[in-house]
């Protein structure tokens, strides 16, 4: 993320029947114009999504993330999503380690968007952040897990200045005995003003690899929310393979339903 709690990003479906061996040629990739790729150990994220029982963070386009990665907790407001001209998302992102501070913090930018969490007087469990927004009043949204494989995006071969990250996500949604999985790409700034860079890299890896890579303007909350919504509707016959990956042509469906206001 760059400074000022501004996250610039860009999401690309992988609009594969093949996923799996798409994932493996952009892993392999090195170097892409005038851009190298170095890669980072994959790790797999636990992301728990929270809201009011009355939504009232979805309503402000709000988005309240607890996130547990590498044995460490982090919790993340996002919001006011500002879509660029060339695809990508500018909004904003405030991300700590999860403490009591971090929490005050984030409660204060709600309470600032008329969002107020109950009041509570008892001990908190600092050790158990779910336990902690539940007492608050939030509730569970989605839970979701994540293989992310990390290539750090730099200019110069051997140069210490990451500009962007490059992150090639799974995604995984439980729903009763069924998995579904999804796979996507994602490119972040890491430097201030990073819009060039990521428009630059993004054009790029369109270019090289369309139509197996789209611009996907929904985040993976939406995405997610959609997706169990069709699921059990028993929308999803025949838009699941056999290894409980979502066709590419599912894809077309779910951003239809979400154009249309469905979710």
């Amino acid at each position: 993320m760059n400074s000022n709690n501004q996250e610039i990003e860009a999401a690309l479906i992988i609009y594969s029947v093949e996923p799996n061996d798409f994932i493996k040629e952009i892993t392999n990739l090195e170097s892409l114009s005038d851009f190298w790729l170095i890669p980072e150990k994959s790790v797999v994220i636990h992301d728990i999504y929270f809201d009011t029982p009355t939504q009232e963070l979805k309503s402000k386009n709000l988005a309240l993330r607890v996130r547990d990665v590498n044995d460490s907790c982090l919790i993340t407001l996002k919001g006011n999503a500002r879509s660029t001209d060339w695809g990508g998302v500018e909004r904003l992102e405030i991300e700590m380690p999860w403490s009591i501070e971090a929490l005050t913090k984030i409660s204060n930018e709600l309470n600032a968007r008329k969002i107020n969490l109950l009041k509570n007087d008892q001990p908190v469990d600092t050790g158990n952040p779910i336990n902690v927004l539940m007492n608050l009043g939030l509730q569970i949204i989605q839970d979701r897990r994540n293989h992310r494989r990390i290539r750090n995006i730099v200019k110069e071969l051997g140069s210490r200045e990451v500009v962007a990250e490059l992150a090639i996500d799974s995604v995984t949604f439980q729903f009763g005995d069924q998995e579904i999985l999804f796979h996507e790409v994602e490119i972040e700034s890491k430097i201030s003003d990073g819009t060039s860079v990521i428009e630059s890299f993004v054009h790029n890896l369109i270019e090289k690899y369309e139509p197996m890579l789209r611009q996907w303007p929904h985040s993976k909350l939406v995405t997610g929310k959609t997706i169990e919504k069709l699921f059990y509707e028993g929308a999803l016959a025949g838009y699941v393979d056999e290894e409980n990956n979502l066709v590419p042509h599912a894809f077309d469906k779910i951003d239809e339903y979400i154009k249309y206001g469905n979710i």
